[in-house]
């Protein structure tokens, strides 16, 4: 039967394979069934019997390998392949899909180029003003000031030993013109200084003048018709008195100037404004 079918479908190869596979198919569907209805008897004498169970498990391998091959038949000879179809039209695009974890961070890139500066923004608005602070000052600075030394904060007193004086540049330092010593600094009223300096605190508003310290100075005084005179030289004690433009006009030698002065102290202080000089404590 085989056989006729396929010299009937050799010249049909592709078409016929069809009913090839299905003629194998029904060959080995009889053969197996025959097989199957032979050994029947012979298994259930062998359960009896006990003689028989080895053939049992080959006829089981026998029944495998028969099925393999009818499943082998009905796949087919595979036949060659076709060419390629023409593609079709792409289809839509799917749903987007869960997104999956952050990968590892990568190592850091080099830096890149400095940018150009950008345009000044606009001002901002001014802050409220801040609270005055408070300067630190060293103990046993001085200070001048316009306010009282109580009204100032921080710790001042008045610096009473400069009450009424001038402050002068004391310590040693380079000559200046008019400063024949240097002045010993201030340590308490009356201190003596040391070899060299002048006292810390001297001076005085008012001074008078004794005669030694007048200037050196003389007066020259003609003798004139104030006193008793005659004309010519009557001799001792009679000196001209009229000057060059009178050479013939003679008084007495006891002529004197008159006394003016109160003898009063004068002020020694230079133009000045007062300030109050406050010491840190």
């Amino acid at each position: 039967m085989f056989n006729s079918f396929s010299l009937a479908c050799q010249n049909f190869r592709t078409d016929c394979l069809g009913a090839i596979v299905a003629n194998e198919r029904e060959l080995t569907i009889g053969v197996l069934g025959g097989v199957v209805g032979a050994l029947v008897p012979i298994i259930g004498a062998a359960f009896w019997v006990g003689t028989l169970s080895n053939n049992v498990d080959v006829l089981k391998e026998n029944v495998k390998t028969l099925e393999s091959r009818l499943e082998a038949v009905s796949r087919g000879v595979k036949g060659e392949k076709g060419d390629p179809g023409v593609p079709g039209s792409q289809g839509p695009q799917g749903i987007q899909g869960l997104k999956g974890e952050t990968g590892i961070q990568g190592p850091q890139g080099s830096q890149g180029q400095k940018g150009d500066p950008g345009p000044q923004g606009p001002q901002g608005i001014q802050g409220q003003k801040g609270d005055p602070g408070v300067a630190e000052f060293p103990p046993g600075l001085v200070v001048s000031s316009l306010q009282e030394c109580r009204e100032l904060k921080g710790g001042w007193s008045a610096f009473d030993a400069a009450g009424g004086r001038f402050i002068v540049g004391a310590g040693a330092h380079p000559p200046n013109p008019g400063v024949s010593k240097p002045y010993a600094a201030f340590t308490t009223e009356g201190a003596q200084p040391s070899t060299g300096f002048e006292k810390s605190t001297g001076g005085k508003e008012k001074h008078s003048l004794s005669e030694a310290q007048l200037p050196r100075h003389s007066h020259k005084v003609y003798r004139h018709a104030g006193g008793e005179t005659q004309e010519g030289n009557p001799g001792v004690g009679w000196v001209p008195g009229a000057g060059s433009a009178d050479s013939k006009t003679f008084v007495k030698d006891n002529w004197q100037t008159g006394i003016v002065g109160n003898n009063e102290a004068f002020d020694t202080i230079p133009p000045y404004i007062a300030l109050y000089y406050c010491k840190k404590t």
